[in-house]
């Protein structure tokens, strides 16, 4: 592997490992303000949507703790594997290297969400807390 294949593929890691942790840090404060927005959408009644607008707007000022080693790490394999996509045909190579671009920055995302602390509490658990409670 070239030093300048290395070099650009630890530079994709690192801007799309900061781009995802301010996307998930800007996606938890806002959350409050999203469901206010979805809520009648997603069929809550305007009791459940003024409950959980007032529950997740206190994350607006909650301290969070993003998972930058893990997301550093899992954005260089990443962008790694999108680069080793080698094809004669470009139109196919860059085709096939967008969409898996795309899908693993998805995962890459719900990945950070989740391993984001919120509070010294881990965003995935208190998903879950919810979802058993919401579930009973």
């Amino acid at each position: 592997m070239s030093w300048k294949r290395i070099s650009f593929v630890a530079a994709a890691a690192m801007l799309l490992s900061l781009l995802l942790c301010f996307l998930a840090g800007l996606l938890i404060h806002e959350t409050g303000d999203l469901i206010a927005l979805l809520g009648p959408d997603l069929g809550l009644s305007k009791r459940e949507v003024q409950q959980f607008s007032s529950i997740f707007g206190q994350l607006r000022s909650a301290d969070l703790r993003f998972p930058v080693i893990p997301t550093f790490l899992l954005s260089s394999a990443s962008a790694w594997l999108v680069s080793a996509i080698r094809l004669k045909n470009a139109a196919v190579r860059i085709l096939l290297q967008v969409l898996l671009s795309i899908l693993l920055i998805l995962l890459l995302f719900v990945i950070t969400l989740l391993l984001t602390n919120v509070n010294t509490i881990r965003f995935a658990n208190a998903l879950l807390s919810i979802l058993t409670i919401l579930t009973a």
